[in-house]
C-alpha cells in the first residue's frame, strides 16, 4: 500500500468517525449554538424573572443545584428547597433575582409523555440569588440521589426564566 492511499483511507475513516460522533452528539452542538447566539451575560450581571412572571401571583421559580453521580458521568438536577415567589417581587416592585455568575450545559435523561427515554441538553445559569426575592419555606428540597455528590455549592435557575432587563 502506497503513502498516498493510506493517508486517503486514514483521512476517510477520520471523516466517518467525525461524523459519527457529531450525530450522536448534535444535541450538544444545537445547545453549543444556542448558548453562543443568546447568551449576553458577564459574570456580575443581574438577572430579571421573565415577564410573564412579573405579573402571575401565584407562580414560582424553583431554584436548583447539580448533582453528579461518582460511578459515572450522569448529571441530575435536584430542588435546592429554595424559589423565587411572584408574591415577593411584586412585593418589592422588582423583578431583580440575582446576579450571574457562570453558566452550564447538562444533558439529563428523563421519561417523554409517551414512555420512550429521552436524553436532552439542559441550559442552567449560576445565579448569587437576590436575599430580598429568595423564598425559603414554600418548596421542600429534592432527595440527593443514592451515590451522587453536588458539583458545586451555586444555585441554579433555568435559562427561560430570566430576562436580562426588567420588565416595563
Amino acid at each position: 500500500m502506497t503513502g498516498k492511499k493510506l493517508l486517503l483511507y486514514v483521512c476517510i475513516i477520520l471523516i466517518i468517525g467525525a461524523a459519527i460522533i457529531g450525530f450522536l452528539n448534535i444535541g450538544y452542538f444545537k445547545a453549543y449554538y444556542k448558548d453562543l447566539q443568546t447568551n449576553d451575560f458577564t459574570p456580575g450581571s443581574r438577572l430579571y424573572a421573565f415577564e410573564a412572571f412579573n405579573y402571575s401571583k401565584n407562580f414560582d421559580l424553583p431554584i436548583y443545584r447539580i448533582a453528579e453521580s461518582q460511578t459515572s458521568s450522569e448529571k441530575k438536577i435536584v430542588l435546592s428547597g429554595k424559589c423565587f415567589l411572584s408574591d415577593s417581587l411584586i412585593k418589592h416592585k422588582s423583578a431583580y433575582i440575582g446576579n450571574y455568575l457562570n453558566r452550564k450545559l447538562i444533558s439529563i435523561k428523563y421519561k417523554a409523555s409517551n414512555g420512550t427515554d429521552t436524553t436532552s441538553v439542559v441550559r442552567l445559569y449560576a445565579i448569587m440569588p437576590n436575599p430580598k426575592a429568595v423564598n425559603t419555606t414554600r418548596l421542600k428540597a429534592g432527595n440527593l440521589p443514592q451515590s451522587y455528590k453536588f458539583i458545586d455549592s451555586n444555585l441554579y435557575i433555568t435559562d427561560y426564566s430570566i430576562n436580562p432587563k426588567q420588565s416595563k
